[in-house]
């Protein structure tokens, strides 16, 4: 169980434009100034850097730059705001400052990039982390959601833990999106990157709390769109929150590369209700941005699978799970056997009428399938047969 995703204490979740582009340099990755850049960006962390184990016989890539041209406008793109590129070296992580966005204390925050040079697929991640909806579970002494009290800037970002994931590791063999160029969001909004509501809590006095995750994400993205205007396949992908997030996003992420089928992975964030009005309570508190056309979001989860899986039809989705997690079996208030039997019907209805969604269910009782030091038998293979588009591939468990 990784620190950073939604795997906090179950006793804790039953409670419960322009920027500058900062680099986190590390020891083995000095700061260099590239001239074409916005003011002040500066290489960031190496692939090296970032792996669980460090290899010594593999020096750090060069910091060749990635200079992608500015977006072209188009009568079928939405109407985003203007944005420049980000310029930022090949094969490093740079964090990008986003002007107004917010973390739950209202500190600025931004996301990470890491281009890959002649690459034009994306990966856009978005980070795990708990949630939390009140006062005691966003401002009590141990918060159930990271990063609301202290917000995520550069130096959160520079030493992050969870992000040396699998998926980000450029010489990690089974990775498929290893020549990717890589997007990550953070989350610091205790809200599944969903919210759009600045909320406020008595907790031993009036807390202003910024639930604004789907705004952040509305604010970056025509950053990564002027990036990476000639992409030709786009990935949104997160775990456990970031897996809502990702249920959550994917309209939004789709409008924001109009020409390019996004296809999702959402692990460990199934959308499947929880007990009683805990949906109805984290929309509103959130203010989760109900589709006007799929009325029962309001007051069902598992309502957004029924719309996507007709609003976007063609958008291939995979979900990952395990069958009996025990933090999202807490964090939605049921019992071991209502979460299994209800990600049992979720996986049962992907069967029978959603043919561009499939789905991984393995044993266990464990959280975020891609974040295990031994994963699943087979799930390697499995998700890069998913990445690569094979019509072949049928979903494993439950």
């Amino acid at each position: 169980m990784r620190a950073r995703t939604l795997s906090l204490p179950l006793a804790l979740l039953t409670a419960c434009g322009g920027g500058t582009e900062v680099a986190a340099p590390t020891p083995d990755a000095p700061a260099v100034t590239d001239a074409s850049a916005v003011p002040d960006a500066r290489a960031g962390f190496s692939d090296a850097a970032l792996d669980d184990v460090a290899l010594d016989d593999v020096s750090a890539p060069e910091a060749s730059t990635v200079d992608a041209p500015a977006a072209e406008a188009s009568v079928d793109a939405p109407a985003l705001p203007d944005a420049e590129p980000v310029r930022a070296p090949a094969d490093r992580w740079t964090w990008v400052d986003v002007p107004g966005s917010a973390c739950a204390n209202g500190r600025p925050t931004g996301f990470g990039i890491n281009p890959r040079a002649g690459s034009r697929d994306v990966l856009i991640f978005l980070q795990g982390g708990g949630a939390c909806w009140d006062g005691a579970t966003c401002w009590g002494p141990v918060s159930t959601s990271f990063y609301v009290a202290t917000g995520y800037g550069a130096l959160e970002f520079a030493t992050d833990a969870a992000r040396p994931a699998m998926l980000f590791m450029r010489r990690e063999s089974a990775n498929p999106f290893r020549d990717f160029n890589l997007v990550y969001v953070p989350y610091c909004t205790g809200d599944v990157h969903a919210g759009t509501r600045v909320a406020t809590y008595d907790y031993f006095g009036r807390r202003e709390t910024h639930h604004v995750g789907a705004r952040n994400l509305s604010l970056l993205l025509p950053r990564v769109r002027a990036t990476f205007p000639d992409a030709q396949r786009v990935f949104l992908a997160g775990d456990s929150a970031g897996g809502f997030g990702t249920a959550l996003n994917l309209a939004r992420v789709q409008q924001a590369f109009p020409t390019v089928r996004v296809d999702a992975i959402d692990d460990s964030g199934p959308p499947i209700q929880p007990a009683g009005d805990r949906w109805r309570t984290w929309a509103n508190n959130w203010g989760v941005e109900i589709p006007a056309d799929c009325p029962a979001c309001a007051t069902s989860i598992d309502a957004f699978a029924d719309y996507y899986r007709t609003r976007y039809a063609a958008n291939r989705t995979a979900f990952l799970s395990y069958r009996n997690d025990a933090i999202i079996t807490t964090f939605m208030g049921l019992t071991p056997a209502e979460f299994s039997t209800r990600l049992a019907g979720f996986a049962s209805r992907v069967d029978g009428t959603w043919p561009a969604a499939r789905y991984f269910i393995t044993p266990g009782i464990t959280h975020v399938v891609q974040l295990q030091p031994l994963r699943p038998a087979g799930f390697d293979a499995w998700l890069a047969r998913f990445v690569a588009g094979d019509v072949t591939l049928r979903s494993v468990g439950p």
